[in-house]
């Protein structure tokens, strides 16, 4: 079995230092284990570090500007003079997904990776069809930020309001929540859980991401081979202490981080000094060993004797410090399975814990460590009295955790349940995964950055009611029959009759709108404001869209009165015609009224070819959306065309006979090729040579491309070059993504994965096909085979190949 695990770096850390320890147990174990991690800080080769990723630099630079003007100057401080615990934003984005060492591994575990993986990078993972698995280290992979909710219960709704912000005006950890739930909370992929405590499990479980997710509990593990006891004396002298003295261990890696509880510790003590403790302090019986990084406010130095060693770089000096104590104590508010508490048991060494968090699942009280009512500082302080006092019962205490750290935390151990719980996992694997949709726009970081700048509510939705003012310009139009006549009534060469199943599609699908929806919320769509849809024909979206949805108002419009008629019949039978949806006759003219910023989504489908300026059209719409705003159409693309036409003539000199006939009609019935005097010669197709069909085919093609001639008698069509659509958005201050040979209903049930096969015509193929000469026969002829399975499935059902695209733009 090949493992890949990923954590930030390997044994800088707790959590760090968990992740590698079952690396080298699995490794020991004889399996294949390799640690991935942002930053590596051992030597061991099985360690790779991947460094920082060029292509997230960008969103690297964008977090560190929002930590620190969101979060950093913006938390919600102690009232002990303390630090708040971590907050991380999901913003860090190393995608893993093309490592050959995850690629090449049978199931991956995700460790702690903060400011390495994000939930869309997390999301990629899947698409490789293996188990992906996230140990637990802290709350954060359920949270909207907060490493652990101190008591806080908002996560398991949409964490908001968050207290740990002093001011949660801009709704991030609510939106970084969200972005977790879109990219995580699918219950059709391959992530699990595993947990080093019970308590840890149960938090994940009451959260909506993992309530059905395969979970497990598996204690981490300690190194008995650094961690074991020796000599008190031995240990004292090396450590400069003094041997006629009782020790109290506290180790905090942080003693100025608020939850690791040393403003408790000196509250059960100073309880202590003036009760049960009252004697010892006075005889100077007793030292407190701190081991962390020093407190930098005296009023949270211990009021006892004190010794403190700054943060410990090695285990052998750490273990010299466990076995020079007495007891060690442990005053966490909240903690998952404490790896020191672990380690002190190894060496031999009972704890005295606040029962919080996972504490209890380690030390069972009165057998091998006890357990205090957190709060209850006089119990605290009797029960270190009663167990320094009580020689015999230390010694029982001392043996009882040696005997169970060797039951449940030696490394073989953990190294088997991990190994067992991968198995299952592989084995009942989900063979198709509800993929990650490739997203190459900014999305969340670009919804934080509107989202400050726009001076948003707590809802994250504009102050000004953007539908209070497309309802106000709708409202000047002429209504007749429920619909705004914004343009004047005129007549238009359709016919209402024929045209309720356009392109063959029922009257009552609404699985184009829903996929478009679905796309949507996939890439992070703001649907805070109106949406518009631009030439809605007979409904093939509108259905879909109105059924399922999530704008405060849905303007269906068209040009056409009598479409409009079409969709509003089948809006009724269907029982979607509500407050909320708009019917409209708009036109070019009508549109440049629209009032500006005031719309989330402008969508189009196969309705930009109609227009005579669509470089001149993407440009006005854009400033109709909303910051953060987008502009979708699916349209057909001439690229696509032309390699079509060069497919079918290839073809044709092989086994495809028929199939290049249906080939060629069903594009004509597409209207790709429509009737007018530049597809005259198409009756002459059958007596021409094969040269000539294919010149003839481009040469078609091209004329459809052309933007300076008239195309029928009564309705343009004109094609476009992808990479002029692409430029226009970008010279309109859109971002742009282009998704090739994809229709809207596709993404109904999930968002697939975009495909990048030769088969489906990749722009590097396109770009070889138009150059058409001998350079572009060999190129062709070679790639050939890679497309016979895709037109062997779609000839079996008498289609034609896909030759259109989806373009989504979003306003910068």
């Amino acid at each position: 079995m090949k493992i890949a695990i990923i954590s930030t770096n390997d044994i800088y850390g707790g959590a760090a230092l968990a992740a590698y320890r079952l690396h080298q147990a699995l490794n020991d174990s004889g399996v294949q284990s390799t640690m991935i991690v942002k930053k590596k800080y051992s030597i061991d080769p099985t360690v790779i570090e991947v460094g920082e990723d060029k292509h997230s630099q960008p969103a690297v630079l964008i977090n560190e500007s929002l930590e620190r003007h969101c979060i950093k100057n913006n938390r919600q401080m102690p009232s002990n003079s303390l630090q708040p615990t971590s907050f991380s934003l999901d913003l860090d984005d190393y995608d893993l997904s093309n490592n050959l060492i995850v690629i090449e591994a049978d199931i991956i575990n995700i460790h702690w990776c903060a400011g390495f993986l994000s939930a869309r990078s997390i999301a990629q993972l899947f698409n490789l069809g293996k188990p992906v698995t996230w140990t637990f280290h802290d709350q954060l992979p359920i949270t909207g930020g907060c490493h652990y909710a101190d008591g806080c219960l908002n996560y398991l709704d949409n964490c908001h309001p968050c207290p740990q912000l002093a001011d949660d005006n801009y709704g991030l950890p609510s939106l970084m929540l969200s972005e977790k739930k879109r990219f995580l909370g699918l219950e059709h992929n391959n992530l699990s859980g595993i947990f080093p405590s019970d308590w840890i499990m149960g938090c994940a479980a009451a959260s909506s991401l993992f309530k059905k997710k395969k979970l497990a509990v598996i204690p981490n593990s300690i190194d008995h081979k650094v961690f074991k006891p020796i000599s008190q004396k031995e240990a004292r002298s090396f450590l400069d202490l003094p041997e006629d003295i009782f020790i109290l261990l506290f180790i905090a890696s942080d003693m100025n981080e608020s939850r690791k509880g040393i403003d408790i510790l000196c509250k059960s003590l100073q309880v202590g000094i003036e009760g049960p403790l009252q004697d010892l302090v006075r005889q100077d019986k007793i030292l407190l060993l701190l081991v962390g990084h020093s407190v930098s406010n005296e009023k949270n130095i211990p009021p006892v004797n004190n010794r403190i060693l700054n943060f410990i770089d090695g285990s052998e000096k750490l273990n010299q410090a466990y076995n020079s104590a007495d007891i060690m104590v442990f005053c966490s508010r909240e903690d998952n399975l404490p790896n020191t508490i672990i380690e002190a048991m190894s060496c031999g060494l009972p704890t005295v814990a606040y029962d919080v968090g996972g504490v209890g699942d380690i030390i069972k009280h009165t057998e091998n460590g006890y357990l205090v009512p957190p709060g209850n500082h006089l119990a605290f302080a009797e029960t270190i009295a009663h167990t320094l006092k009580n020689r015999a019962q230390r010694e029982k205490l001392r043996n009882n955790c040696l005997a169970i750290a060797k039951q449940k935390y030696f490394p073989q151990i953990q190294a088997r349940a991990y190994l067992k719980f991968f198995e299952n996992l592989i084995a009942h694997a989900i063979e198709h995964t509800s993929p990650m949709p490739i997203v190459t726009s900014p999305g969340v970081h670009t919804e934080i950055l509107r989202r400050i700048t726009n001076s948003t509510n707590l809802s994250g939705l504009p102050l000004e009611d953007s539908t209070e003012a497309v309802d106000k310009w709708l409202h000047e139009a002429v209504v007749e029959d429920s619909i705004y006549y914004l343009t004047p009534p005129r007549d238009y060469q359709h016919e209402e009759q024929g045209y309720d199943l356009q392109y063959g599609i029922a009257a009552d699908d609404f699985t184009y709108g829903n996929g478009l929806g679905r796309l949507l919320m996939s890439r992070n769509c703001d649907f805070s404001a109106p949406a518009l849809e631009i030439g809605s024909g007979t409904g093939v979206l509108t259905l879909g869209m109105c059924q399922k949805n999530h704008f405060p108002l849905f303007i269906a419009s068209d040009a056409s009165p009598a479409f409009i008629h079409i969709v509003k019949d089948k809006l009724e039978r269907t029982n979607n015609f509500n407050e909320n949806i708009r019917l409209a006759v708009i036109d070019g003219d009508a549109l440049a009224s629209a009032p500006k910023q005031s719309f989330s989504l402008i969508v189009l489908k196969a309705t930009l070819h109609h227009i005579i300026d669509p470089e001149q059209f993407i440009k006005n719409i854009s400033e109709l959306l909303v910051p953060n705003g987008m502009l979708v159409f699916h349209e057909p693309f001439w690229e696509g065309c032309v390699l079509l036409g060069m497919m079918a003539q290839t073809l044709m000199d092989r086994k495809y006979n028929v199939f290049s006939r249906k080939l060629w009609q069903g594009l004509a019935r597409a209207h790709v090729i429509m009737p007018n005097r530049y597809t005259e010669k198409i009756s002459k197709w059958a007596q021409a040579s094969h040269f000539a069909k294919l010149q003839l085919l481009i040469d078609t093609m091209k004329a459809s491309a052309r933007r300076d001639i008239d195309k029928s008698d009564w309705e343009d069509k004109h094609l476009f070059k992808v990479s002029d659509i692409m430029q226009w958005g970008h010279d309109a201050n859109l971002d742009v993504e282009f998704i090739a040979n994809r229709e809207l209903n596709e993404f109904a049930e999930n968002v697939p994965q975009i495909p990048f096969s030769y088969r489906y015509f990749i722009f590097t193929y396109i770009s070889k096909c138009m150059n058409y000469g001998d350079q572009f026969a060999k190129d062709f002829e070679a790639d050939l085979g890679s497309s016979f399975d895709y037109l062997d499935q779609i000839a079996a059902n008498n289609n034609s190949p896909e030759y259109h695209g989806i373009f989504l733009y979003r306003k910068r």
